[in-house]
């Protein structure tokens, strides 16, 4: 079940292609590349999630690299989501309220962030 789910986060991520990097197919399919975008309400909230991810990637039984693209603090912008979608980023929030950008909303959704 453990390299079902270690094949799935490689297609996902594109890395099963052997089309990146210098390394063999082998070498890559050994480090599971996984890159992030945080958004939180305050620094106190994005460093329990820094610290909480950095635990899960050392915990995991896969050899994964949890890659933050970029970490701050704030609603997601539509710079946000470019740079989501070009770098293969998922978004994580965490404890944002109040209204949301709608421009950015809708980029997320047509650019499948």
């Amino acid at each position: 079940k453990k390299q079902f789910m270690a094949n799935n986060i490689l297609k996902k991520y594109g890395l099963d292609s052997g089309e990146e990097g210098d390394g063999t197919q082998e070498e890559m399919s050994d480090v599971i590349r996984i890159p992030i975008i945080l958004k939180a309400d305050a620094d106190g909230t994005l460093a329990a999630l820094r610290d909480t991810l950095l635990a899960v990637q050392d915990e995991s039984t896969l050899n994964l690299c949890i890659d933050p693209v970029e970490m701050s603090i704030g609603h997601v912008t539509p710079s946000d989501v470019k740079l989501a979608s070009e770098s293969g980023a998922a978004i994580f929030c965490f404890n944002l309220k109040g209204s949301k950008d709608k421009a950015a909303m809708g980029l997320a959704s047509s650019n499948n962030v």
